[in-house]
């Protein structure tokens, strides 16, 4: 009896297992759908995050191909000054309380996320360009009358909008949030507070997606180490033996895909609107410095190695301090150093360059200021301007034979030059006989194609 009765538990406990893996497995799927709700959810406003969103465009593209649609591309203008006078806190507040504002301004199909931050994304159902525009304008006037009271103080924002257009089957999420970013970008680029349609045609669009892809490759090529280093000698006109090397440092950026080398043309201008100039500048010193460090005997070769410096570095103040940094941990000298500026920049805001300026000197390196002549009245400021070089802009002394104007202005900034004991560089010498005529008039330096072509700097040094 007793044996039976143990069978009979045996059997009824075996009979519960599929019920008990049954409720388990439910369970884990429940419990797997909550982590993956959440981890789609944004915490703060209880949208859809960047990944949610993702999904759901996604889904919608594939199951309703068909379908017109718009995606907007949301940025709030001057976020960053909330943050900064009220501190996070009313930032996540304005963020938080903009969400519903604009939640209750969109139709119930729409579908809308926020990104991070201040950006916000928007998929709108059945619109076509001129709906999807009326439906921005809405937006943004119901975001510019919103007031946000908050310790005391109101608050008010404004916002830019990118809108792109489409039809869903034949469209890719990732080319429509890019195309809806640029066009928000470009809205801010223009004065903010306004609408930018991206149909694809749009001048400043296409430009913006265009700069927006250098942005990234330019990432890639700090990350990944595709710049060069490249060097261009440059040669006293008077005869006069230098005691070493005297070259400029020049960058170009391999492009992996075709084995190209692209030209600073092609990227500074890109590297210069998203702001990384500055970054720029900080790694080709680095690369250059450390180049110079790991070769000794091509180091004690060199007078003076140029760098060129973009007018975003000059206004950082943090720039003093990396070179500081740097310089101090380095074996080359900071007299073998010279940054070039421009006299745009430097004339841009006369005090801040002269604090730059007088910042470098006191770390004993040298400077230059380059494509000088092409500023408004050039010598007024030579004063307040103490640099070693004038380097001539390349646009003068590529004419001086062909032009009284350009041979008048090449003459006059090596006379006064010389008057104040400062010396002169000469920039796109591309013949012997511009070399020939820069030296009649005075000019100490040349550089360009008539004494060499920018080298790797492994080559220019004939290291191996």
């Amino acid at each position: 009896m007793a044996d039976a009765v143990i069978l009979l538990a045996f059997l009824s406990v075996i009979a519960m297992v599929p019920l008990f893996l049954a409720g388990a497995a439910n369970q884990n799927r429940l419990t797997a759908q909550r982590l993956l709700r959440q981890a789609r959810t944004d915490e703060l406003t209880g949208l859809p995050n960047r990944s949610g969103f993702e999904a759901a465009a996604r889904a919608l593209l594939q199951t309703q191909p068909e379908a017109k649609l718009a995606l907007l591309y949301l940025d709030l203008d001057n976020f960053k000054l909330v943050n900064d006078t009220a501190g996070h806190g009313a930032g996540d507040e304005l963020v938080r309380s903009l969400a519903g504002v604009i939640q209750a301004g969109l139709e119930d199909s729409a579908i809308l996320a926020r990104l991070g931050g201040d950006e916000f994304a928007m998929l709108l159902h059945e619109k076509a360009t001129g709906e999807a525009t009326a439906a921005a304008h809405a937006l943004r006037e119901l975001i510019a009358t919103f007031r946000f009271p908050f310790s005391g103080h109101i608050f008010s924002a404004t916002a830019s909008i990118g809108v792109v257009p489409f039809v869903a089957g034949a469209s890719d999420y990732s080319h429509l949030l890019a195309q809806a970013d640029a066009a928000c970008f470009t809205a801010k680029e223009l004065g903010g507070n306004r609408i930018q349609v991206n149909s694809g045609s749009e001048t400043a669009v296409v430009e913006r997606t265009a700069a927006m892809r250098w942005a990234v490759r330019l990432r890639e090529g700090f990350e990944k180490d595709h710049f060069r280093i490249y060097c261009q000698s440059i040669v006293p006109l008077s005869g006069a033996e230098e005691h070493g090397r005297h070259f400029e440092v020049l960058i170009r950026l391999h492009d992996p895909e075709t084995g190209n080398l692209l030209m600073p043309g092609q990227f500074v201008p890109a590297a210069e609107r998203f702001r990384m100039g500055p970054q720029l500048d900080q790694y080709v010193l680095g690369r250059t410095l450390r180049w110079l460090e790991e070769n000794p005997a091509w180091l004690a070769q060199v007078e003076s190695c140029s760098i060129n410096l973009c007018a975003a570095s000059v206004e950082d103040e943090g720039f003093i301090a990396f070179l500081h940094k740097r310089l101090a941990a380095s074996s080359v000298p900071p007299q073998k150093l010279c940054f070039e500026i421009t006299e745009t920049s430097a004339v841009r805001d006369l005090g801040e360059a002269q604090n730059f300026i007088d910042g470098v000197r006191q770390l004993g390196c040298r400077l230059s200021l380059d494509d000088f002549g092409t500023g408004f009245c050039s010598f007024a400021y030579l004063d307040s301007l103490d640099v070693d070089y004038f380097k001539i802009d390349g646009s003068f002394v590529r004419k001086i034979n062909d032009s009284v104007l350009s041979l008048s202005i090449v003459r006059a900034i090596a006379d006064i030059a010389r008057s104040i004991d400062k010396k002169t560089i000469a920039e796109f010498v591309e013949t012997p006989e511009l070399q020939a005529r820069l030296r009649e008039l005075g000019v100490d330096y040349a550089q360009g194609y008539a004494i060499d072509k920018p080298t790797p700097i492994q080559e220019y040094f004939g290291a191996s």
